[in-house]
């Protein structure tokens, strides 16, 4: 129900604004994963990012799938999904709402689920730099996988996004997010760095750190995936 739920809230994000005056961007990778962690294994693993921004609005949505095998067997199994919408108050400020979606077969949980809303702020953003915060508030859904219990409660959210071009070809990237309540907090750190080959192809190599704070004993908190991508890009 959970996974219902999250697809049709991502859906509708995406497509919340009207398509008159609208500019639409978007990017997929597929790429190969060397996964440390609770996962040990290399596989594949892809990504698809979607933006439209209309007057002051501006829609973000993506999904990100990771599977692997080793020896015939199941190794890694992981679905994200996020989305947000965020609306200009001034040339910097705004407000967003988002929605983040992780099911994770080799995680402490079966799922989590977590939705907020607050405030954002542009510190930068110019032909090189981009400088974004947002911090809010919001509730998580979860169910712990050995036990079946299911968690809810209130959570504070934190982002930083970074991005920095270094030459007209190199981009720079730096994603972070925190989400903290009650019974676990959650960290997530992207660093990616895409060189381009052409006008929409890429190459790309990325580092993510997964961390929740609350696991039973013999899971690891902490997991990283590095990857190397092929990224295609539109307009």
């Amino acid at each position: 129900m959970a996974k219902q739920a999250a697809l049709a809230v991502l859906a509708a994000l995406a497509g919340a604004a009207p398509a008159a005056h609208a500019d639409w961007s978007g990017r997929g990778e597929l790429g190969i994963v060397l996964s440390r962690g609770n996962s040990d294994s290399t596989s594949l693993n892809a990504e698809f990012d979607v933006a439209h921004a209309a007057r002051r609005w501006r829609h973000d949505a993506s999904a990100s799938a990771l599977r692997a095998t080793y020896f015939g067997r199941t190794s890694a199994n992981r679905l994200e999904l996020q989305a947000q919408s965020r609306y200009e108050l001034t040339p910097r400020a705004f407000a967003f709402a988002a929605l983040r979606h992780e099911d994770d077969r080799y995680s402490e949980f079966e799922y989590q689920t977590t939705v907020s809303a607050g405030p954002g702020y542009v510190f930068l953003d110019d032909a090189t730099t981009a400088i974004v915060a947002q911090a809010g508030v919001g509730w998580r859904r979860a169910e712990v996988r050995t036990t079946g219990f299911r968690e809810s409660d209130p959570v504070v959210r934190a982002d930083l996004y970074l991005e920095y071009h270094a030459t007209p070809y190199t981009r720079l990237r730096n994603e972070f997010l925190v989400e903290s309540g009650a019974d676990n907090t959650y960290v997530q750190n992207e660093l990616s760095l895409e060189v381009a080959m052409s006008e929409r192809l890429a190459l790309g190599v990325s580092h993510t750190v997964r961390h929740n704070d609350a696991v039973s004993p013999g899971v690891r908190r902490t997991d990283q995936l590095t990857t190397a991508n092929l990224v295609l890009r539109f307009d």
